[in-house]
C-alpha cells in the first residue's frame, strides 16, 4: 500500500503511528543508557588499571600522568552518568 493509496484503505495504520514512535524512543532511551553504563565502566577501568599497569612495569607516578588519568576518568564517568540519568530516569 502507497501513500497515494484512497484514504479508506489507510485507516489500519493510524493506531500503529503512536507504538512505532514510542518503540524508537525506547530503542533510543535502552542505547543511550547502556552507552552511558559502558562509559562508566570504562572511566573505573581506568581509574583503577591505568595507574596499576604504571607500578608494574615499574615507573614512578608522575603529576602529569595522574592529572591524565583523572582527566580521562573524570570525563567518561560525568557523560556516563549524564547519559544514563538523562535517558533513564527523566524520560
Amino acid at each position: 500500500m502507497h501513500i497515494g493509496a484512497n484514504p479508506s484503505e489507510i485507516h489500519w495504520y493510524a493506531p500503529f503511528r503512536d507504538f512505532i514512535v514510542l518503540a524508537r524512543r525506547s530503542t533510543v532511551r535502552l542505547v543511550a543508557a547502556l552507552v552511558g553504563e559502558s562509559l562508566r565502566e570504562m572511566a573505573v577501568l581506568v581509574g583503577v588499571f591505568a595507574p596499576l599497569d604504571v607500578l608494574v612495569q615499574g615507573k614512578p607516578l608522575t603529576f602529569r600522568y595522574v592529572a591524565a588519568m583523572l582527566g580521562v576518568f573524570a570525563v567518561l564517568f560525568v557523560v556516563g552518568i549524564t547519559l544514563e540519568v538523562n535517558w533513564r530516569w527523566k524520560r
